[in-house]
């Protein structure tokens, strides 16, 4: 997904951060290491923990952002404002 916003829309690849919360500590390795490979390591974070734990999201942000959540078959597209 960042490989196709960073070819599609430059601008907002640039300007964004994405970050990733995975539950299982070596899916979170693996993930890390591809996205480096594939040159996102600097916009990109991947954090092991629940998604359903606030713990796990990190630090409060009043930025808009977006949030996709992908669980094996489920996928839920969501827009969040957090203020």
């Amino acid at each position: 997904m960042q490989g196709h916003v960073r070819e599609a829309v430059p601008s907002l690849y640039e300007t964004a951060s994405y970050a990733t919360i995975e539950i299982s500590g070596e899916l979170a390795a693996r993930q890390a290491a591809r996205l480096a490979a594939e040159g996102h390591a600097d916009r990109f974070s991947v954090r092991h923990g629940s998604a359903l734990e606030a713990a796990g999201w990190g630090p409060p942000s009043n930025d808009l952002t977006y949030v996709l959540m992908c669980e094996v078959r489920l996928c839920v597209l969501a827009l969040q404002s957090m203020t």
